[in-house]
């Protein structure tokens, strides 16, 4: 879904926002003017901030997919940028044709380009509509399909302590997170068991849009 439209694009930068990230006043002119600045950088990613009033399990799916991009963050050199808060040059995502026609993750766009990526403090807020069944299998699918386009059985064997790697990694402000722990580490372990799933067997035979 997210290159599909790809082809119609005849502006020089394209913006790839998840449909419960909404942006706010000024962001546009923000991403332009950053793309302006640097001709060479090829992908611009901005902050994801949290809609205020939210619930125990929007904050936990928050902090399971966004936390690593909250807000401040810095106008700088990154090594990678949000999947839900994205742009990149047009002519830099064409060019990798070959990725564009395996539909790759966007994270192995941001691996080609190292070197070639920014952050910006513009910011999107993600307002959450999934409940808590529907995230625990996201998870689950999205890991298996992110593990199957690594084409690496071996990593199977580091699945066991997934749980508790991505769960350390979203310990970025303790007061905010430690009352979502349990719910993280549940999230993050389902999405464990689909990376086991996918260096094991492979992508399932339909995918999956949550």
């Amino acid at each position: 879904m997210r290159w599909a439209l790809l082809p119609d694009v005849s502006e020089p930068v394209v913006a790839c926002l998840e449909g419960r990230c909404l942006p706010g006043e000024g962001w546009g002119a923000a991403i332009l003017e950053a793309h302006r600045r640097h001709p060479s950088v090829k992908a611009i990613g901005g902050a994801v901030e949290i809609a205020e009033p939210a619930r125990y399990w929007d904050r936990v799916v928050w902090f399971c997919e966004y936390s690593a991009y909250a807000p401040p963050l810095a106008d700088g050199a990154a090594r990678d940028v949000s999947g839900a808060h994205l742009t990149y040059k047009t002519a830099a995502v064409r060019a990798e044709a070959d990725l564009l026609r395996a539909n790759a993750w966007e994270t192995l766009f941001h691996l080609r380009w190292q070197g070639a990526i920014r952050t910006i403090p513009a910011a999107v807020r993600f307002r959450n509509g999934m409940g808590f069944l529907s995230f625990v299998r996201q998870r689950f699918h999205y890991g298996r399909g992110y593990a199957a386009s690594r084409s690496s059985p071996s990593y199977v064997a580091i699945t066991p302590i997934l749980p508790f790697l991505l769960t350390w990694r979203t310990f970025r402000r303790p007061l905010e997170w430690l009352p979502c722990l349990p719910g993280i580490l549940l999230s993050q372990t389902a999405w464990s068991l689909g990376e086991a799933a996918g260096y094991l067997a492979g992508p399932p035979r339909q995918p999956r849009i949550y």
